[in-house]
């Protein structure tokens, strides 16, 4: 084999491992995507089996409750952690395949832009954005959890209460 060969073998690989990467990327996005979404829809549900208002929260409920949030403040802090790693997977494969470029200078194209382009567009990055997602469901299930750890059980409702 030649040297030029084995640059090719090399830059192909490289391509073919990005692109598997970022394929695996959004597969576990919308794994965690799903599994978020399916615990969010067990709130309402376990909320609108157990008690007709939060007031009304039995010891089991807020217990269910509290237990969906935690496991949704986990599973999203999963998600967050998974997600930074498969972007800092991508970027590495893409730093390896721009040193590649930069070597081979007979190069009619270059797959992966400069650094300064990337720079200058970073926050429209999908990777980026993908990021915020997870973000915004460890924020709901703090909610959530601050909301079934607040709540009074046992007490009347506030509307039943005499002001006298």
């Amino acid at each position: 084999m030649t040297e030029p060969d084995i640059w090719k073998i090399q830059y192909e690989n490289l391509i073919r491992l990005l692109s598997d990467e970022a394929s695996r990327f959004w597969t576990r996005f919308q794994v965690f995507l799903a599994v978020n979404g399916g615990l969010l829809a067990v709130f309402p549900i376990v909320l609108g089996l157990y008690s007709s208002t939060l007031q009304e929260l039995t010891y089991f409920t807020k217990s269910m409750l509290i237990g969906i949030s935690i496991a949704g403040i986990i599973e999203s802090f999963l998600w967050l952690i998974i997600t930074f790693s498969g972007r800092e997977t991508q970027n590495y494969y893409k730093v390896k395949i721009q040193n590649l470029e930069k070597m081979n200078k007979d190069l009619d194209f270059f797959i992966m832009d400069s650094k300064k382009e990337r720079k200058k567009h970073w926050i429209y990055s999908i990777t980026v954005l993908s990021l915020f997602l997870p973000g915004l469901f460890v924020g709901i299930w703090i909610f959530i959890l601050v909301l079934g750890i607040s709540t009074d059980f046992g007490m009347p409702p506030i509307e039943n209460i005499d002001s006298t």
